[in-house]
């Protein structure tokens, strides 16, 4: 199996040995013994297939979770209650607990109009007031994560039509209905990070407690985390997690398209995903290495692009697609990463975006890995001014043209 995670935290051995000991440690029973119990019946669905029709569910579970493992096998391997569901897209499994809704301003307003969303769906059901219990919390990542699927076919101009090998819609673009993969992408959502070790450990052999995303056996993308993870961080909020969900979910859609058949540019993998983060919450913009900074607004990220353009320290079109590795990413890159994403995304349009898309991952030719490296960037920059109908040199240009004047649209 492949692991794809580029991004997070690092892993230092120290960090992996502890998570370890804790997992084998008389610990692990205690911290799980802190969880509640979840209610056995979804109080807004009501297990019953209309409530379901009205979310768009397939299943509450127990349902297949990828190649070789079901749900209820999961849940007795992890030893925790789990909380699932199965939409049109993904797998999605949670042991979150209840969230007291934070004072924060943003954050009440988010929850306020997703709350909203959710009671008209579910007309007859409580909604409590001042907390998000365990179901409400799968509910609402479930809209947001299903939702996340909606604009990454709307930017890119692609449908599950295009996937369809019956051949009623002509060939598809790729064997493998989601999106060229096997099967649909999967999530949990876990309160500790003990709990997503355990799932890590049994269904892709591996030994993490850090958020990660990982191929599953049988072509699913994986991406899992805890609010403990988040927390630890200096993050307490339903924003911040969500933030994090929302990069990571954008990045598996995006690496994940045409069935992972070619590495999709790293510059543009985090500026893709720095877009998606902060369309939750601008201010948890965690992934982005080397860009964070004290300031009341740090994260107002219009302004420091500007600065780096009108100082001439923006990297190139040309620097960006040089760049294979996520450690080689600096600060600025991500803000330029971030900054070219978006601005491809508005000038370029779905068309746009959905020929550069096919470009970068078009299955590479039997090369070695230097030639392979080369073969990709010149592409995607040949793409890109064709795109554009202009060179590299004359895009760079319009870009730090629109960029100076983000600013001002605050």
């Amino acid at each position: 199996m492949m692991r794809i995670a580029r991004g997070g935290l690092p892993r230092h051995v120290l960090r992996v040995l502890l998570g370890l000991a804790l997992l084998l440690s008389p610990a692990r029973a205690q911290e799980d013994s802190k969880s509640q119990p979840f209610e056995a019946t979804d109080p807004y669905t009501r297990g019953q297939r209309a409530g379901l029709d009205a979310a768009g569910y397939m299943s509450l579970g127990p349902f297949p979770w990828c190649e070789g493992f079901t749900t209820d096998e999961i849940a007795r391997e992890i030893a925790v209650p789990v909380l699932w569901v199965e939409t049109e897209h993904f797998r999605i499994g949670s042991t979150l607990q209840s969230y007291k809704i934070a004072s924060d301003r943003i954050e009440k307003k988010r929850l306020a109009e997703e709350l909203a969303a959710l009671e008209r769906i579910f007309p007859t059901a409580k909604f409590p007031t001042a907390k998000l219990d365990p179901w409400l919390r799968l509910h609402l990542y479930a809209r947001r994560i299903e939702k996340m699927h909606t604009e990454f076919s709307t930017a890119f101009s692609v449908s599950d039509a295009d996937f369809d090998e019956s051949g009623a819609n002509g060939p598809p673009i790729a064997p493998g209905a989601h999106l060229g993969m096997p099967l649909k992408f999967t999530v949990l959502l876990a309160e500790r990070r003990s709990t997503l070790a355990r799932l890590v450990r049994y269904v892709a052999k591996r030994d993490s407690t850090d958020p990660m995303r990982e191929r599953l056996v049988g072509g699913s993308l994986f991406f899992g985390i805890s609010a403990e993870a988040v927390d630890s961080w200096g993050h307490e909020s339903d924003s911040a997690l969500h933030s994090q969900v929302a990069a990571n979910v954008a990045m598996n859609l995006l690496v994940g398209f045409r069935g992972m058949s070619s590495p999709v540019p790293i510059w543009f993998e985090y500026g893709w995903s720095h877009v998606a983060s902060r369309r939750v919450d601008e201010r948890y913009t965690l992934y982005a290495r080397g860009t964070l900074r004290d300031g009341a607004d740090a994260w107002k990220w219009e302004g420091r692009v500007a600065g780096l353009v009108s100082n001439d320290f923006a990297p190139s079109w040309k620097d960006l697609a040089n760049e294979t590795k996520f450690e080689g990413l600096s600060g600025p890159d991500h803000l330029v990463a971030w900054s070219k994403a978006k601005w491809m995304l508005e000038v370029l349009g779905p068309r746009g975006m959905r020929t550069y898309l096919l470009a970068i991952t078009d299955p590479l030719p039997r090369k070695d890995e230097l030639d392979s490296v080369a073969h990709r960037r010149d592409r995607e920059l040949s793409a890109l001014a064709e795109i554009g109908g202009a060179s590299i040199e004359s895009l760079d240009l319009a870009w730090r043209a629109w960029a100076a004047k983000e600013p001002t649209k605050r």
